[in-house]
């Protein structure tokens, strides 16, 4: 969907699309709710441009979420929850500060938006479309967490400073292991990445 303002997407299933299961680009305030999106050429959902969105009760399965945005105040505006991805929590925190994450190893995909002095540690995602996402953070690790057979980058890093990536495992993955763009004092080591 296109330049389609205040759309409501709704308990559709989609399955085996070529690119996105469900693509909204312009769209702003749109409702994308209780959709089963399963193993799309790209991403489960994506949003492009379509600020002050929700994304609510949708299930994703071999899949995950994509948003895109120009800038960290139009990523804050998006509410995303009771989303999960291969039956685990899909996270979209907006400006944690100062916190472990300690989630149990059932977490299915987390993105961050603008967090500062995270450590993301212990966790394990599989089969998920970006299943680690920072952007616009300072000051973060990730760390001794295992990314196997997920799609697209399984660490995806935009605009993001001071980040420690260290001593994780990515395994198996169909695309690229880890990717950070437009970001300055990075640094990564210790990590074990094959077969991607």
């Amino acid at each position: 969907m296109q330049y389609a303002e205040n759309s409501i997407v709704s308990s559709n299933n989609v399955t085996l699309s070529r690119y996105h299961g469900i693509w909204l680009h312009y769209s702003p305030y749109a409702f994308a709710y209780n959709n089963y999106v399963e193993q799309n050429g790209y991403q489960g959902i994506s949003f492009d441009f379509s600020n002050t969105s929700i994304v609510q009760k949708n299930n994703f399965f071999k899949d995950g979420l994509r948003i895109f945005e120009s800038d960290v105040k139009s990523y804050l505006t998006y509410t995303v929850n009771e989303n999960v991805v291969n039956g685990k929590p899909l996270i979209y925190a907006k400006s944690p500060h100062d916190t472990k994450f300690a989630f149990p190893q059932v977490l299915g995909q987390l993105i961050i938006i603008n967090g500062t002095n995270l450590i993301i540690q212990d966790l394990t995602f599989s089969f998920t479309d970006r299943p680690l996402t920072l952007l616009y953070c300072d000051n973060c690790q990730i760390k001794n967490n295992t990314f196997t057979q997920n799609y697209s980058p399984s660490i995806f890093a935009d605009y993001t400073r001071n980040l420690k990536i260290m001593h994780n495992k990515i395994l198996y993955n169909f695309y690229i292991g880890i990717s950070v763009s437009n970001s300055d004092f990075l640094e990564l080591s210790y990590n074990y990445v094959a077969y991607n």
